[in-house]
């Protein structure tokens, strides 16, 4: 076997849908984020913002939260401590399937919560909601959601 040769772990067809970014990747708003040493986050989930510019763990009521690009997997939060975020970017489309299992609408605005020990997306239920909302459905899919960042 030549050692140089990189084995095959998957099917690089096969689509990860935790984050894909479909539109607006060039203009988009990415910041790094201090985040606290014993909290995990992987691209895709949310952080919810603190008052002095870092994040934290989102929780089951909604707050303003931001969409993790890169988290704390990689080599740029070994080296910084910190995470990318996408931050209230202009006409970023995104597709992902890390949303509360529930019916959904295009046009409805979705917020940050706390599910099963896990950062995932929900319908906002009012008003108070929709201020902090995050995303808003674009396109309803089998098993995946179509957003775009508020």
């Amino acid at each position: 076997m030549d050692t140089n040769i990189a084995p095959n772990v998957g099917d690089i067809r096969d689509e990860d849908l935790r984050l894909r970014v479909l539109r607006g990747f060039e203009q988009a708003n990415r910041v790094d984020k201090k985040i606290p040493s014993n909290l995990s986050v992987e691209r895709g989930q949310y952080v919810a913002a603190q008052n002095d510019g870092s994040v934290a763990a989102v929780t089951a009521t909604p707050a303003k939260s931001f969409l993790v690009f890169r988290g704390t997997e990689g080599f740029d939060h070994n080296a910084t401590g910190a995470v990318t975020v996408f931050q209230h970017s202009t006409s970023l489309i995104y597709k992902t399937n890390n949303y509360v299992d529930a019916s959904y609408n295009v046009g409805d605005k979705m917020v940050a919560v706390l599910d099963n020990g896990s950062a995932k997306l929900r319908k906002a239920a009012d008003d108070t909601e929709e201020a902090v909302a995050v995303s808003e459905v674009a396109e309803v899919g089998d098993g995946f959601l179509v957003l775009e960042l508020l």
